[in-house]
């Protein structure tokens, strides 16, 4: 289990690791100079996250706090409306978010997502608040290989598109409803989904979508994911053969996020666009 201090920022929960925390100060004691705060005989960087999750012009709530942290040698403080006090999270069922998602998003950067009390709880990434470029990082450990089943897909449609994955990459279809939409994510994840217990991104279809009906979670090389579709309908069988390809190769492609590949025709005679969970994955950061 890790220790981590929870926090509150407007309606949203966030939790900072304790691990580095040296001290936490009510506002109302707090001697700031715009961007830095005094601490001890020195200035460190002072930064609000109500402004990183794009809440300017508001006054500090009365029980604000300032949290002075020690990362990686750099000390920082931040300001919160509010702190809750301790919690312990299970690593094991939390998603250790890509470092190319942190280094893309100009906001507030996540860490993780972790499960407290039956809840997704983002936690911040404070490091990344003062750096934007430290190098290294890994992506999440692997789900798996995922075993080829040639030829059968599950159909899907999206904003009157007719797609298709790979079944043997197809974990749950679950209804959109439980999509968890968080401020500060990458234009790219609509939001998080909590599937066994363990906090998950879902991603959209097409790339501007901003809604999901059904979430299919797939897993890739790199993890579980979900994605977000307008209906699914069941099985499908497509073929690869060459001439049915080339018979619809001057059809514009819709925009799905990682790309598609035109493999055939579906069972109602639309073009069957198939989608790479491996390539939308890449496509997240």
């Amino acid at each position: 289990m890790e220790r981590m201090l929870a926090c509150r920022v407007g309606d949203l929960d966030l939790l900072l690791p304790f691990k580095g925390m040296e001290r936490l100060i009510p506002w109302f004691d707090v001697e700031h100079r715009g961007d830095q705060v005094l601490w001890g005989d020195e200035e460190i960087p002072f930064i609000r996250l109500d402004e990183c999750l794009s809440f300017p012009g508001r006054d500090p709530a009365l029980d604000a706090g300032v949290a002075i942290l020690q990362i990686h040698d750099e000390m920082m403080a931040l300001l919160a409306d509010r702190f809750l006090g301790l919690v312990e999270v299970d690593p094991e069922t939390s998603f250790r978010v890509p470092l190319n998602w942190i280094l893309g998003h100009p906001g507030l950067p996540y860490r993780a997502f972790h499960m407290v009390e039956d809840h997704i709880v983002p936690e911040v990434a404070p490091f990344h608040l003062l750096v934007k470029d430290p190098g290294g990082g890994e992506w999440p450990a692997a789900h798996g290989e995922i075993q080829d089943a040639p030829g059968r897909y599950l159909a899907i449609t999206v904003d009157g598109h007719s797609a298709a994955v790979p079944l043997a990459a197809v974990e749950h279809v679950v209804d959109g409803e439980f999509l968890m939409r968080l401020p500060g994510l990458p234009k790219t994840i609509l939001g998080m989904l909590q599937l066994q217990g363990r906090p998950i991104p879902v991603a959209p279809a097409l790339s501007n979508a901003v809604s999901a009906v059904a979430i299919v979670v797939l897993k890739c090389s790199a993890g579980l994911f979900g994605l977000a579709v307008d209906d699914t309908h069941g099985m499908v069988e497509l073929s690869n053969q060459e001439e049915d390809r080339d018979e619809e190769s001057d059809q514009e492609p819709p925009a799905f996020l990682g790309g598609c590949d035109l493999l055939d025709l579906d069972p109602l005679g639309n073009p069957a666009f198939t989608l790479d969970p491996d390539r939308i994955w890449a496509a997240l950061g």
